[in-house]
Protein backbone atom coordinates (compact mmCIF):
# COMPACT_ATOMS: atom_id res chain seq x y z
CA UNK A 1 0.00 0.00 0.00
CA UNK A 2 3.11 2.45 1.04
CA UNK A 3 5.29 1.74 -1.93
CA UNK A 4 6.49 5.29 -2.65
CA UNK A 5 5.62 5.92 0.63
CA UNK A 6 8.21 3.95 2.77
CA UNK A 7 8.43 6.14 5.68
CA UNK A 8 4.35 6.79 6.53
CA UNK A 9 4.64 2.49 5.85
CA UNK A 10 7.34 2.41 8.61
CA UNK A 11 5.45 5.20 11.10
CA UNK A 12 2.66 2.87 10.94
CA UNK A 13 4.33 -0.57 11.71
CA UNK A 14 5.85 1.06 14.63
CA UNK A 15 2.56 2.79 15.59
CA UNK A 16 0.91 -0.59 15.38
CA UNK A 17 3.28 -2.37 17.96
CA UNK A 18 2.20 0.07 20.64
CA UNK A 19 -1.48 -0.27 19.93
CA UNK A 20 -2.17 -4.74 20.34
CA UNK A 21 -6.37 -3.61 19.86
CA UNK A 22 -5.34 -1.86 16.47
CA UNK A 23 -3.34 -4.16 15.04
CA UNK A 24 -5.86 -7.07 15.70
CA UNK A 25 -8.60 -5.47 14.51
CA UNK A 26 -6.03 -4.71 10.58
CA UNK A 27 -6.70 -8.90 10.29
CA UNK A 28 -9.62 -7.69 8.35
CA UNK A 29 -8.75 -6.58 4.71
CA UNK A 30 -11.26 -3.45 4.97
CA UNK A 31 -10.39 -2.32 8.34
CA UNK A 32 -6.66 -2.63 7.60
CA UNK A 33 -7.31 -0.89 4.22
CA UNK A 34 -8.86 2.02 6.58
CA UNK A 35 -5.91 2.12 9.17
CA UNK A 36 -3.54 2.43 6.60
CA UNK A 37 -5.77 5.57 5.12
CA UNK A 38 -5.87 7.08 8.24
CA UNK A 39 -2.01 6.55 8.42
CA UNK A 40 -1.89 8.32 5.54
CA UNK A 41 -3.86 11.43 5.80
CA UNK A 42 -2.14 11.75 9.47
CA UNK A 43 1.45 11.85 7.50
CA UNK A 44 3.78 11.43 10.27
CA UNK A 45 1.75 12.54 13.34
CA UNK A 46 0.68 9.06 14.29
CA UNK A 47 -2.48 7.09 14.61
CA UNK A 48 -5.36 8.03 16.64
CA UNK A 49 -5.53 5.26 20.10
CA UNK A 50 -8.73 3.72 19.25
CA UNK A 51 -11.05 2.47 16.02
CA UNK A 52 -13.28 5.15 17.08
CA UNK A 53 -10.92 7.61 16.88
CA UNK A 54 -9.55 6.30 12.98
CA UNK A 55 -13.27 5.83 11.48
CA UNK A 56 -14.10 9.77 12.55
CA UNK A 57 -10.60 10.28 10.84
CA UNK A 58 -11.34 8.70 7.82
CA UNK A 59 -14.85 9.30 7.39
CA UNK A 60 -13.31 13.39 8.01
CA UNK A 61 -10.92 12.62 5.39
CA UNK A 62 -13.02 11.02 2.80
CA UNK A 63 -15.16 13.80 2.93
CA UNK A 64 -12.64 16.51 2.66
CA UNK A 65 -10.84 14.79 -0.30
CA UNK A 66 -14.52 14.29 -1.89
CA UNK A 67 -14.72 17.91 -1.69
CA UNK A 68 -11.76 18.92 -3.37
CA UNK A 69 -12.26 16.52 -6.30
CA UNK A 70 -15.71 18.26 -6.86
CA UNK A 71 -14.20 21.82 -5.76
CA UNK A 72 -10.34 21.95 -6.10
CA UNK A 73 -10.77 25.74 -5.04
CA UNK A 74 -13.28 24.87 -2.12
CA UNK A 75 -12.27 26.07 0.99
CA UNK A 76 -13.66 23.32 3.32
CA UNK A 77 -12.40 22.12 6.51
CA UNK A 78 -13.50 18.60 7.74
CA UNK A 79 -11.39 17.76 11.03
CA UNK A 80 -15.00 17.13 13.15
CA UNK A 81 -17.91 14.70 12.77
CA UNK A 82 -19.92 17.14 15.12
CA UNK A 83 -18.93 20.26 12.72
CA UNK A 84 -19.89 19.01 9.12
CA UNK A 85 -21.54 21.65 6.96
CA UNK A 86 -24.47 19.79 5.93
CA UNK A 87 -25.00 22.80 2.86
CA UNK A 88 -21.33 21.08 1.54
CA UNK A 89 -21.95 17.82 2.11
CA UNK A 90 -26.29 17.03 2.21
CA UNK A 91 -25.59 13.64 1.34
CA UNK A 92 -23.81 12.67 4.44
CA UNK A 93 -26.40 14.76 6.64
CA UNK A 94 -28.93 12.24 4.97
CA UNK A 95 -26.86 9.23 5.81
CA UNK A 96 -26.72 10.33 9.53
CA UNK A 97 -30.10 11.52 9.89
CA UNK A 98 -31.33 7.60 8.05
CA UNK A 99 -28.78 6.24 10.59
CA UNK A 100 -30.20 7.77 13.60
CA UNK A 101 -33.63 6.48 12.92
CA UNK A 102 -32.69 3.17 12.33
CA UNK A 103 -30.96 3.26 15.78
CA UNK A 104 -34.49 5.00 17.35
CA UNK A 105 -36.20 1.90 15.55
CA UNK A 106 -33.75 -0.80 16.64
CA UNK A 107 -33.66 -1.84 13.23
CA UNK A 108 -30.13 -3.08 12.31
CA UNK A 109 -28.91 -2.93 8.57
Amino acid sequence: YFTGKVKIGEILKNRLLSLPAVRGMCRVPVVLKIVCKVQEYMGEDGLPRTMSDIYKKYICGQLYHSQLKIDPQANVSVTDLSNIPSDVFPAFDKLCEISYQFCIDLKLV
